[in-house]
């Protein structure tokens, strides 16, 4: 797989907002990440420093936040995801039933 900076920032939007409940200051706080929003507004690089406490704050790999490769997702965030996949599933479901 290759990089897609898009794509890397929708995996770190997800994992703020998904497991983390932070706001951008927040995260760029507790992880001494200056310009955190930059990055996730794409005006600005992750360094590879950044790009390591990144992935020890979230505990997944960096092949999976630079690719999106799932064989290279840790068990535990590959089941957290898989349930909050599942559960915008369920919602959309019950909207679309709403909806008819």
């Amino acid at each position: 797989m290759d990089f897609n900076e898009e794509e890397f920032v929708q995996r770190l939007v997800f994992l703020r907002q998904t497991f983390r409940n932070m706001s951008q200051r927040e995260i760029g706080r507790a992880l001494q990440i200056n310009g955190y929003s930059d990055i996730e507004g794409m005006r600005k690089r992750c360094h590879c420093e950044n790009l390591l406490k990144l992935c020890r704050f979230y505990d997944v790999t960096a092949d999976w936040l630079l690719t999106g490769d799932p064989t290279t997702l840790k068990e535990s965030v590959r089941q957290l995801i898989d349930r909050e996949v599942m559960r915008q599933v369920r919602r959309t479901t019950s909207i679309s039933k709403v909806a008819i």
